[in-house]
């Protein structure tokens, strides 16, 4: 590293020069402290990817698809195409509809519940209260 009254003494093109590497000594010591923060990014990162690769893809339950409800609309109705409106309507209807899910959820799982217990001897047990 050169000092400011080493550089005034130097020619021109040699203070250019020592400048420069003053500028690059500056750079590398910036490098040098983020070193250990980049190692810990890395390690966390890695960590991340690992336990995405082993984590279980969490699947929907039940989907209605478009093409689902253009089968019902041509084996109902006769109809071929639905317009976007229509489909929006649909799609309503069905939030509508399914509004009390978590009912259906809770009796569908006592149901299962139920005929597991009965097909293992009745060992099944349930974590809460639905």
């Amino acid at each position: 590293m050169y000092k400011k009254k080493t550089l005034r003494r130097m020619q021109p093109v040699t203070r250019r020069y020592a400048r420069a590497i003053n500028d690059l000594d500056g750079v590398l010591r910036r490098l040098r402290n983020l070193t250990e923060e980049v190692g810990r990014l890395e390690l966390d990162s890695r960590a991340l990817y690992s336990r995405r690769e082993h984590e279980k893809p969490k699947l929907p339950i039940f989907a209605i698809t478009e093409d689902d409800v253009l089968e019902v609309a041509r084996g109902k109705f006769g109809i071929d195409i639905l317009t976007d409106d229509q489909l929006r309507t649909v799609k309503k209807g069905v939030e509508f509809g399914l509004e009390c899910w978590w009912e259906v959820v809770a009796a569908a799982l006592g149901e299962a519940l139920r005929g597991e217990s009965e097909t293992s001897g009745g060992t099944a047990t349930l974590g809460g209260s639905l």
